[in-house]
C-alpha cells in the first residue's frame, strides 16, 4: 500500500507535468480533482532537552561535552521509546514510510524523475507505451516500467477505461524545460536555448547517449 505521502508526491509531479506540457485542464483524465487535498500534518513536540549543568570551576569543557552527549542520547533514546510504545499499543497508528524517489543510477540506466512523471502523464493523456518511447528517445520497456510505478504510486490507473477518457489529446512537443546529462556531472535541467548554451560542451539530451562507452 502506498503511504499517503508517496501518493501525494506521485499525484503531484504527474499534474505538474501535464501543466508543463500544456495539456488542457479539460483533456486530463476524469478522475483528477484539482486542487488536490490539503496535505495532512501531526506534529508531535517532545518534552524540553535539558542540557547538564557546566561547573567551570570543576570541570573541562571536554567533560561537559561527554556529559551532554550522554543526555541527549538518553533523551533521545527516551522520547523515540515513548513513540514507539503508543504504535505497539495502539494509541497511535503505524504510518508507512514512504520510498525515495530513484535517480539516475551511477550508469545513467535509471529514468529521472522528471522524465517519469511526464511519462506518466502522456500515458495518462491517452498515448500507448510506444508513442511515448518513441517521442522520448527512450525503450518501450524502459517507459512503461518507469511510468507505472509513479502511476501506482499515485493510485492511478496504467490504463484508462473509456468513461475516464476526455477529449482526444493533441500533445505538442516542447523543447524547454528538459534535462540534460554529462558523463561525470549530476543532471541537471535547463529553461530555455541561453540556460542550454551556458552548459558548455559534453551535455547530451539522453543518457543512452553514454551506454556505449559503459559496455565491457
Amino acid at each position: 500500500m502506498t503511504s499517503y505521502r508517496a501518493q501525494r508526491e506521485a499525484q503531484q509531479g504527474i499534474i505538474t507535468a501535464l501543466q508543463l506540457m500544456g495539456i488542457p485542464r479539460a483533456k486530463w483524465p476524469t478522475f483528477i480533482q484539482l486542487p488536490l487535498p490539503v496535505e495532512a500534518h501531526q506534529t508531535v513536540t517532545p518534552w524540553p532537552f535539558q542540557p547538564p549543568d557546566f561547573e567551570r570551576l570543576h570541570q573541562s569543557i571536554d567533560e561537559w561535552v561527554k556529559a551532554a552527549d550522554a543526555a541527549w542520547q538518553k533523551y533521545r533514546d527516551g522520547v523515540v521509546q515513548g513513540w514507539q510504545t503508543c504504535v505497539q499499543k495502539g494509541v497511535d497508528a503505524a504510518v508507512p514510510v514512504a520510498k525515495s524517489r530513484r535517480g539516475p543510477g551511477n550508469n545513467r540506466r535509471n529514468a529521472n524523475t522528471g522524465d517519469r512523471y511526464k511519462w506518466a502523464a502522456l500515458r495518462l493523456s491517452g498515448l500507448d507505451w510506444k508513442e511515448i518511447a518513441a517521442r522520448s528517445n527512450a525503450t518501450i520497456s524502459g517507459v512503461t516500467k518507469a511510468a507505472s510505478e509513479v502511476l501506482r504510486a499515485a493510485e492511478w490507473p496504467t490504463k484508462l477505461k473509456a468513461d475516464q477518457r476526455c477529449a482526444p489529446v493533441t500533445y505538442t512537443h516542447q523543447k524547454f524545460p528538459k534535462w540534460k546529462y554529462h558523463r561525470t556531472e549530476p543532471a541537471c535541467t535547463v529553461g530555455d536555448a541561453e540556460q542550454e548554451a551556458a552548459l558548455g560542451d559534453g551535455w547530451v539530451d539522453t543518457p543512452t547517449a553514454f551506454e556505449a562507452e559503459l559496455e565491457p
